[in-house]
């Protein structure tokens, strides 16, 4: 894992250069408890709630996808702006890295 994971985050796979949808980060379990956020090294459970589609676990995607925090050309904007103090080098080059992943300008 790399940067952060929290509570209410959409995430999708990327599959054959499309993307897939999963859903948004309902729980974060660490140690058997419940969590806000995950940072990076951090060992999880997370629930993933879909109410639109049906994404089922190794047929759509499976341990070998790399999941990502989906991320707009708004959601940058407003970490930029919001937040830009609290981002560390690691989190800049991951928000960089999923711009090109994502195709945001």
């Amino acid at each position: 894992m790399k940067g952060l994971l929290k509570l209410n985050t959409p995430v999708c796979v990327i599959k054959d250069g499309n993307i897939i949808k999963l859903g948004v980060i309902t729980n974060i379990e660490e140690s058997r408890k419940s969590v806000n956020v995950a940072k990076k090294g951090a060992k999880v459970a997370v629930k993933i709630s879909n109410e639109e589609t049906n994404i089922i676990y190794n047929r759509h995607f499976s341990i070998n996808d790399s999941i990502y925090s989906v991320v707009t050309r708004k959601s940058i904007d407003t970490l930029k702006q919001y937040f830009k103090d609290e981002l560390d080098e690691d989190q800049i080059q991951l928000l960089f890295y999923l711009k090109r992943v994502f195709d945001i300008i």
